[in-house]
């Protein structure tokens, strides 16, 4: 279902990036000491749909969660 979302996006012009929670954690943590204006041309931060598969399998730690959710604002923000 999915990626079906991202197929149909895509076939809408949109820009969609996908990712599985712990790839995108661990982009999070190696960039999470950038600079506002850098943090936006990463890929996770420029696209118009980010998927994000398997979150709920593992539960994520403290610093994970604040990472992911102080990206949330950043990706609403964007539309």
């Amino acid at each position: 279902m999915l990626v079906g979302l991202g197929i149909r996006a895509v076939e809408q012009g949109f820009s969609v990036q996908y990712f599985r929670v712990d790839e995108l954690l661990t982009a999070l943590k190696a960039d999470a000491a950038l600079p506002p204006a850098r943090l936006k041309r990463r890929k996770y931060m420029s696209t118009a749909l980010l998927l994000i598969d398997e979150l709920s399998f593992d539960p994520m730690n403290r610093q994970e969660a604040s990472l992911f959710f102080r990206l949330v604002p950043h990706v609403i923000d964007s539309e």
